[in-house]
């Protein structure tokens, strides 16, 4: 037998409660989503100072150069560039972090260039991408991955001390990996990461193996890719940690440069949360339903 649908501005006047039961269902729906969107430990940061860093005679990055790269031999574990971290809310120089190469990972008869210099670069950048907090941190390497098949990658160890000091300093921070684009890649692993990221651009994709998870461009055919676009980006919360590690390549075939920009900042400058759209738009919901069933 149907049954007649009952509207809500009559389940209002047969049932005064049932407002109020609207209003609480929809409060705690909002309260799970601000509380799973949200992650009041996590500090934000930015680049306020530089301690040291590895570039060459031109920091100014147009798609990568010679000039940019460090010129000197990288030893695994010790190569290294550090900068001062300020809380972005408030201005507070709160950790020193320290970015050191490790070792490449190469695959298929791939290599670093090394010909002109040690093919690396670790760089404070300003105003890039759209940028205007002028502390985003830009990793520029130069990889050869000749034919198909090949892959090509460095890895870094990123760690974080007490300001001015060498002491560990446990921290949660957001790291935004922007413009990923021409089959960059970037691997974490997901025991001091909290996968799968808040945010993903349209073109990326992710997998995950091993223990480790993957970011990386999906344009296929890779000539397509967009440059210069920030958002297609992978961000992604550390667990409370000291340090963490992260591999970046490529297995576009060709020699090129390869930039890779972090920002820390929780919010993104660029990027919204898609948390902030999702409980805007639920607000916007319940102010229609109020005045529907007024």
């Amino acid at each position: 037998m149907l049954r007649k649908r009952t509207s809500s501005a009559k389940l209002s006047s047969i049932h005064p409660s049932y407002n109020t039961v609207k209003t609480l269902k929809l409060t705690t729906i909002l309260a799970c989503l601000t509380a799973t969107v949200s992650h009041a430990a996590i500090t934000s940061l930015e680049i306020g100072g530089v301690i040291n860093e590895l570039n060459g005679s031109n920091s100014t990055i147009t798609g990568g150069d010679v000039s940019n790269l460090w010129v000197g031999t990288l030893i695994g574990g010790t190569t290294s560039a550090a900068f001062q971290m300020f809380n972005s809310d408030t201005n507070v120089h709160t950790a020193d972090m320290r970015v050191t190469y490790l070792s490449n990972t190469l695959t298929g008869g791939a290599s670093v260039n090394n010909t002109d210099s040690s093919g690396l670069m670790i760089a404070r950048t300003v105003n890039s991408q759209g940028l205007t907090d002028g502390g985003t941190l830009s990793i520029l390497s130069r990889y050869n991955t000749l034919t198909a098949g090949q892959s090509a990658a460095m890895n870094f160890k990123f760690e974080f001390f007490q300001p001015g000091t060498t002491t560990p300093l446990p921290i949660e921070v957001r790291v935004t990996n922007l413009d990923l684009d021409f089959d960059q890649r970037i691997r974490v692993s997901n025991s001091e990461f909290i996968t799968p990221p808040f945010a993903l651009g349209g073109n990326l994709a992710s997998s995950n193996s091993g223990g480790f998870t993957t970011y990386f461009d999906n344009v296929v055919p890779f000539s397509v890719s967009t440059v210069a676009n920030p958002l297609n980006a992978a961000v992604i919360d550390t667990n409370l940690g000291d340090e963490f590690d992260i591999r970046l390549g490529t297995t576009l075939p060709g020699a090129d440069f390869a930039l890779f920009m972090f920002e820390f900042r929780a919010e993104s400058e660029i990027i919204p949360e898609p948390s902030a759209a999702l409980l805007g738009g639920l607000g916007m919901l319940a102010l229609l339903r109020r005045r529907r069933s007024a």
